[in-house]
């Protein structure tokens, strides 16, 4: 079985981490399945790079972000 992928952070879409929607994460989405917006998932992404980068700015954990989201299906073309 092939393993699905969040198209807003990339994340795993395994059973404890899907969300009500097919295509996005339990972090992505609202409790209808629409997408949260671009602001709280980019926060999410910042604070992960914070967590897996000790050291690094807020600042540029941010510009990673901003960065990182361009290559989702979600965000490329918004």
């Amino acid at each position: 079985m092939e393993m699905k992928y969040c198209q807003s952070c990339v994340i795993p879409l395994t059973p404890d981490m899907a969300g009500p929607s097919d295509k996005y994460c339990k972090h992505c989405t609202k409790p209808d399945g629409s997408l949260q917006s671009r602001e709280h998932v980019k926060a999410g992404i910042t604070q992960f790079f914070l967590m897996v980068e000790p050291g690094i700015s807020q600042e540029i954990a941010d510009k990673r972000a901003e960065f990182y989201m361009k290559a989702m299906p979600a965000w490329a073309e918004r």
